[in-house]
């Protein structure tokens, strides 16, 4: 009887243990309590991308300023639309963000 107990206790232990290191590995796993992943981005790498990102709308208002009085160009309509991708609060904070299972489906899905 004591036997049998222990072994329970072992088995039982041993999957409540295995669980919580998948959930320490994989927070977005089915096991996952907590279904968040934080992400602390650099701030050099994220002064570096808005200067990068600026400048990229500036050309691309300069190309639409331009292209007025001539034929489309789909290369700027084009990047126009995506530039919504990278303007996301994710890319341009420098605070730490908690991002969550819903949250990631906004990285493939955009607008």
């Amino acid at each position: 009887m004591r036997k049998t107990r222990e072994i329970t206790f072992f088995i039982v232990g041993s999957i409540g243990v295995f669980i919580l290191i998948l959930t320490w590995f994989y927070p977005f796993s089915i096991f996952g309590i907590n279904k968040t992943y934080k992400i602390k981005p650099d701030p050099i790498v994220v002064d570096q991308y808005a200067m990068d990102l600026q400048t990229l709308k500036e050309a691309i208002g300069n190309d639409v300023k331009e292209g007025l009085s001539t034929s489309i160009n789909y290369t700027v309509e084009r990047t126009q639309s995506i530039l919504l991708l990278f303007e996301k609060e994710w890319l341009l904070s420098k605070d730490p963000i908690k991002l969550k299972k819903s949250d990631s489906r906004e990285f493939i899905v955009c607008c």
